[in-house]
């Protein structure tokens, strides 16, 4: 959801918060919602905390309940079948989907899933499997959180490198993926290792435990190799980013198909990465993050982002709802790339 008017907030939550919720599902006539996480964790995440709000155990499964009681779940399968005309959803239906590839999928989430019987798909990072590097945003947030924690002495740091101390949390949340490298001279300058940290803590799933997902039913997808913001990448880079993390994803016999969800959001991404993507590449289908909105082409779909907020799912889905119905007589709910 993107709201320029933060006046319009508040109604929008109140609506959200007091319109039935079965109206909202009617009025806005959703085939398949796509609601998509990071990660679940009852514990601190260092390297996640800075970055996104962290769903609790039991929110995630309230909110799974509540996704049970209002939509059928889906496969990728399911999905691709529905998109091709081979399969009619009878009931309004949720494809549930998941980032980055972190280990808390393994250990939280995929056993509420199965549980459940509900499928998904986990869309991975192939430079990050098996815990050889360390994403740099999650570089980010770690060195706020030691900052923060004073855990380790970043007078060292200053003085070093002659960032001030009040500007040092805005300033590592202000690195971009081009100048990802000062993360590396900041941890260096304080002492730290984040190779010590990805081997004691090992954030990331590693190629057995996404194998022993795959047999459990899941579905395994590419996210780029090693999450750049695509609107900042050139258009040769944008297609090397997604051509070899899917093909990375195909000959580690992860998948068969062709999947890919854009790192953090596929805004400004032009039409000719869709088109290489679906002529070239043969992508089976791919995923953003733009909330319910429809698109240009076919088999690209528009996930709704459950981590902005510690809201319930029935808020944060509704709110989407309300949203999209509110833009439908304006024909804003279109994205047209050019």
């Amino acid at each position: 959801m993107n709201i320029k008017d933060n006046l319009f907030i508040p109604v929008l939550n109140t609506w959200a918060s007091f319109t039935p919720f079965s109206v909202l599902k009617k009025l806005g006539g959703q085939k398949v919602i796509f609601p998509t996480y990071h990660l679940v964790s009852n514990q601190e995440v260092p390297h996640v905390g800075n970055l996104y709000k962290i769903r609790s155990e039991k929110l995630f499964c309230e909110d799974l309940e509540f996704m049970l009681r209002h939509f059928n779940p889906i496969s990728i399968d399911d999905l691709l079948k529905w998109r091709n005309g081979q399969l009619n959803l009878n009931k309004p239906s949720f494809f549930l989907s998941f980032d980055d590839g972190l280990r808390e999928v393994k250990e939280v989430i995929a056993p509420n899933l199965i549980k459940r019987g509900i499928p998904a798909a986990f869309f991975i990072n192939p430079a990050f499997v098996d815990n050889r590097e360390l994403m740099f945003r999650n570089k980010a947030s770690l060195l706020i959180d030691l900052f923060k924690k004073r855990k380790i002495n970043f007078q060292r740091t200053f003085e070093r490198t002659g960032v001030k101390e009040g500007q040092f949390i805005q300033m590592v949340k202000s690195v971009k993926y081009r100048e990802r490298d000062i993360l590396d001279q900041l941890a260096l300058a304080s002492e730290f290792s984040f190779s010590d940290y990805l081997k004691e803590k090992k954030p990331y799933l590693d190629s057995e435990e996404i194998m022993q997902l795959k047999h459990q039913g899941f579905h395994i997808g590419a996210h780029s190799m090693d999450h750049p913001l695509y609107e900042e990448l050139t258009l040769e880079e944008q297609v090397a980013q997604t051509s070899e993390s899917i093909d990375s994803i195909i000959s580690k016999d992860f998948s068969s198909l062709k999947t890919f969800a854009f790192p953090f959001t596929d805004h400004g991404v032009s039409a000719a990465l869709f088109n290489q993507m679906y002529e070239n590449m043969r992508v089976d289908c791919s995923f953003g993050v733009a909330g319910i909105k429809h698109e240009n082409f076919k088999f690209h779909f528009q996930r709704i982002p459950m981590e902005k907020s510690l809201d319930s799912a029935r808020h944060i889905i509704a709110a989407e709802y309300i949203y999209y119905i509110l833009k439908s007589p304006l024909g804003k709910n279109h994205i047209n790339r050019k």
